[in-house]
């Protein structure tokens, strides 16, 4: 088949992680693949203010920089306007929407661009909130979307829909498994992101109430948005800023638990690459956290708030160390049935039913 991703902004999201490698992994299977991009958005000055004083944080006016499609060497082009045309976008079998902008795009386009699919992955970030999504829902195309929690909330409110569930997978070798015994005092990790919803803020009162209470625990940030030391930080706290993936792994397993507090996540792949490290997840129940955490030797926390996942952070210390590391092997088990080629071939059968779709019409 003839592919074309209509993609975002390149960038260092999950989301483009995501597109990255089904992009390779499509071309390597035979399929003719094209990856094109939009240019960054502009934010209006109104824009940045109200999400500023909304507590969604001051959005930056942002580059083409780094991204995972250089990181992993797939080609792609970037068409510096918006929004993109028919005539930017190669004639196709198929051609994948991967956000609902995108999707708004594809759907004023003909058929000669393909046979029209839309990769619904997250929302809630400024500029991607619910509504605004959910009239895409109900364009002529093919949904795919990756974690039940997605797949509920989309037929929800278009039960018509034609919506077709692939998860995301883990790379096993990359995020290896390291059979290791308990730390003590326990260390736990989390990816800090500003965005509100990811509930950063919960996580670290959360770790304050741990070592007010006597905890001696370890809680590592991960990412590059992670605060500025303050002396109000309680001890403990370390921030080891944006990691490649070598220092993920390294990070992962050196973590007795890992944070997700999202209230809202389309995935949430550092759950799955952490327990491939074989370390244990304490979770809210978004993304594919009610999926993978409760087989997986993890905490669902389905009530989520500082004073419970304290509770978690205080249970993980008293853990044996026999239990947590079955607890960990439990967790690897958990995501060795999540692997990249398993789910590149489901979403090659979605691609390929929506290609078979069309020419039935």
């Amino acid at each position: 088949m003839k592919i074309t991703f209509l993609s975002p902004s390149p960038d260092l999201s999950g989301g483009e992680r995501v597109l990255a490698i089904y992009a390779a992994g499509l071309a390597a299977m035979g399929h003719g693949v094209e990856v094109v991009c939009t240019g960054p958005r502009r934010f209006s000055a109104w824009t940045r203010t109200k999400c500023l004083l909304t507590g969604k944080g001051w959005l930056p006016q942002r580059r083409v920089g780094a991204s995972h499609y250089q990181q992993m060497g797939v080609p792609h082009r970037v068409v510096r306007r918006r929004p993109l045309v028919e005539g930017d976008l190669p004639d196709a079998d198929v051609c994948v929407a991967s956000w609902w902008e995108t999707s708004t795009w594809l759907n004023a386009m003909g058929p000669a661009k393909g046979a029209k699919v839309y990769l619904m992955q997250d929302y809630g970030a400024p500029s991607q909130e619910w509504h605004k999504l959910e009239p895409t829902f109900r364009y002529p195309m093919k949904i795919v979307t990756i974690s039940r929690w997605l797949y509920e909330r989309i037929l929800g409110v278009a039960p018509e829909a034609d919506v077709a569930l692939v998860p995301n997978g883990v790379d096993a070798e990359v995020f290896s498994f390291l059979d290791r015994p308990k730390n003590d005092p326990p260390v736990f990790g989390m990816v800090y992101r500003k965005l509100a919803t990811k509930r950063c803020g919960l996580a670290l009162g959360a770790f304050v109430a741990y070592r007010a209470a006597g905890g001696r625990g370890v809680l590592r940030l991960v990412g590059g948005e992670a605060p500025e030391p303050s002396p109000d930080d309680p001890p403990g706290l370390e921030r080891l800023g944006r990691l490649d993936d070598a220092g993920l792994v390294t990070a992962y397993q050196g973590c007795d638990a890992w944070l997700f507090t999202s209230e809202s996540e389309g995935f949430g792949l550092p759950i799955l690459e952490a327990m491939a490290c074989g370390t244990p997840v304490i979770a809210a129940p978004s993304g594919a956290a009610p999926e993978l955490v409760p087989g997986g030797g993890g905490w669902l926390l389905e009530d989520i708030d500082a004073g419970r996942l304290a509770g978690a952070m205080h249970e993980v210390e008293a853990l044996p160390g026999d239990t947590w590391v079955a607890r960990s092997r439990a967790a690897r088990a958990a995501a060795e049935g999540c692997d990249w080629p398993t789910a590149t071939g489901r979403f090659e059968a979605a691609l390929r039913a929506a290609a078979d779709g069309r020419r039935e019409a």
